[in-house]
Protein backbone atom coordinates (compact mmCIF):
# COMPACT_ATOMS: atom_id res chain seq x y z
CA UNK A 1 0.00 0.00 0.00
CA UNK A 2 0.76 3.68 0.27
CA UNK A 3 1.20 5.42 3.21
CA UNK A 4 -1.04 9.15 3.48
CA UNK A 5 -1.67 11.43 6.05
CA UNK A 6 -5.43 12.45 6.81
CA UNK A 7 -7.19 14.47 9.19
CA UNK A 8 -8.53 11.55 11.24
CA UNK A 9 -8.47 9.93 14.80
CA UNK A 10 -7.90 6.62 12.93
CA UNK A 11 -5.42 4.50 12.37
CA UNK A 12 -4.03 1.53 9.67
CA UNK A 13 -4.87 0.45 6.89
CA UNK A 14 -8.24 1.86 5.48
CA UNK A 15 -9.89 3.10 2.17
CA UNK A 16 -9.69 6.44 1.23
CA UNK A 17 -10.86 9.36 -1.58
CA UNK A 18 -9.43 12.05 -3.63
CA UNK A 19 -10.76 14.28 -5.30
CA UNK A 20 -8.81 14.29 -8.73
CA UNK A 21 -8.96 18.50 -8.71
CA UNK A 22 -7.53 18.45 -5.15
CA UNK A 23 -4.04 16.75 -6.34
CA UNK A 24 -1.17 18.74 -7.60
CA UNK A 25 1.31 17.42 -10.47
CA UNK A 26 4.65 18.44 -10.93
CA UNK A 27 7.85 16.77 -12.21
CA UNK A 28 9.82 17.34 -8.75
CA UNK A 29 8.63 17.32 -5.54
CA UNK A 30 7.22 20.45 -4.32
CA UNK A 31 8.13 22.13 -1.03
CA UNK A 32 5.02 23.43 0.60
CA UNK A 33 2.54 22.82 3.92
CA UNK A 34 0.65 19.99 1.52
CA UNK A 35 1.28 16.99 3.79
CA UNK A 36 0.87 14.08 0.74
CA UNK A 37 3.89 13.97 -2.00
CA UNK A 38 4.05 10.67 -3.28
CA UNK A 39 6.15 9.85 -6.70
CA UNK A 40 4.30 8.13 -9.11
CA UNK A 41 4.56 7.06 -12.76
CA UNK A 42 1.77 8.06 -15.85
CA UNK A 43 0.27 4.75 -17.11
CA UNK A 44 -2.38 6.81 -19.28
CA UNK A 45 -3.90 9.88 -20.07
CA UNK A 46 -8.11 11.16 -21.15
CA UNK A 47 -8.04 14.35 -22.85
CA UNK A 48 -11.07 15.91 -22.05
CA UNK A 49 -10.72 18.79 -24.15
CA UNK A 50 -9.89 21.88 -22.12
CA UNK A 51 -8.61 19.33 -18.89
CA UNK A 52 -6.72 16.32 -19.13
CA UNK A 53 -7.29 13.34 -16.42
CA UNK A 54 -4.29 11.71 -15.66
CA UNK A 55 -3.63 8.20 -14.90
CA UNK A 56 -0.84 8.09 -12.44
CA UNK A 57 0.75 4.46 -10.69
CA UNK A 58 2.41 4.52 -7.14
CA UNK A 59 3.28 1.53 -6.18
CA UNK A 60 0.09 -0.44 -6.33
CA UNK A 61 -2.17 2.26 -6.10
CA UNK A 62 -4.18 4.09 -8.55
CA UNK A 63 -4.47 7.88 -8.65
CA UNK A 64 -6.32 9.98 -11.22
CA UNK A 65 -5.65 14.10 -11.47
CA UNK A 66 -7.08 16.62 -13.20
CA UNK A 67 -5.05 19.19 -14.74
CA UNK A 68 -5.44 21.88 -17.91
CA UNK A 69 -4.48 20.80 -21.24
CA UNK A 70 -1.91 23.71 -20.82
CA UNK A 71 -0.27 22.24 -17.87
CA UNK A 72 -0.22 18.97 -19.64
CA UNK A 73 1.56 20.35 -22.64
CA UNK A 74 4.01 22.97 -20.75
CA UNK A 75 5.26 19.93 -18.60
CA UNK A 76 5.92 17.61 -21.64
CA UNK A 77 3.99 14.67 -19.79
CA UNK A 78 3.22 11.79 -21.63
CA UNK A 79 2.73 7.59 -20.71
CA UNK A 80 5.77 6.50 -18.66
CA UNK A 81 6.87 9.73 -17.01
CA UNK A 82 7.55 10.08 -13.58
CA UNK A 83 5.32 12.79 -11.54
CA UNK A 84 4.67 13.88 -8.20
CA UNK A 85 1.17 14.49 -6.58
CA UNK A 86 0.72 16.27 -3.67
CA UNK A 87 -2.16 16.85 -1.88
CA UNK A 88 -3.10 18.28 1.75
CA UNK A 89 -4.01 15.67 4.60
CA UNK A 90 -7.86 17.75 4.60
CA UNK A 91 -8.32 16.70 1.28
CA UNK A 92 -8.20 12.77 2.11
CA UNK A 93 -11.36 11.21 2.75
CA UNK A 94 -11.91 8.47 4.61
CA UNK A 95 -14.44 5.92 3.20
Amino acid sequence: GVRIEAVTDRTGECTVGIRPDDIIVSRQPLRSSMRNTLKGRISDFIDMGSLISLIVNVKSVTFVALITKRSFLEMGLKRGLDVYLSFKASAVHII
